[in-house]
């Protein structure tokens, strides 16, 4: 199975949220990279990449639409559904720069773990149980993916 990029989940349509912001003047990004209000224009009714990593708070939620040089594809602004402590998320693990297979016999259920950009892309990050920003909710191998939430100290708004 090919790349899954960081979407939410049907599991609890009811609690999502899809918001609309002008991405900031500069920024680049694809479908389903986590985005923060903007931090070093000063514009915060604008939204940017988060910086993943180290960076631990602030996540608004995941792109619905890609930006290139501020521009947003197929519209004006750029789509967020919005992360809160209902909704989930899909995405794919890596570890060690490799997508990991999803066995389903809860190795990544319930615990907390950072997002990492590996070639433009975002991923749940097994080796980075430090500095976290997310915990996996359930187990999908036969998507060979992950449902998480993102943790509320890691939400921004």
């Amino acid at each position: 199975m090919g790349l899954i990029r960081i979407q939410p989940s049907r599991t609890n349509l009811a609690a999502l949220e899809i918001i609309e912001f002008p991405p900031e003047a500069s920024t680049t990004f694809r479908v389903g990279a986590p985005l923060q209000r903007d931090s070093g224009g000063g514009n915060p009714s604008q939204v940017e990449e988060h910086a993943g990593g180290a960076t631990v708070t602030g996540i608004l939620g995941f792109a619905q639409n890609a930006c290139t040089a501020g521009t947003p594809d197929f519209t004006s602004v750029i789509q967020v559904a919005r992360a809160n402590a209902q909704t989930d998320f899909i995405g794919q693990v890596i570890s060690v720069a490799t997508v990991q297979t999803i066995a389903g016999d809860g190795t990544y259920l319930g615990n907390e773990y950072g997002l990492l950009k590996v070639s433009s892309e975002w991923y749940v990050d097994a080796d980075d149980e430090t500095n976290v920003h997310v915990m996996v909710m359930k187990e999908l191998p036969e998507i060979n993916c992950v449902l998480f939430r993102v943790i509320s100290t890691a939400i921004g708004g």
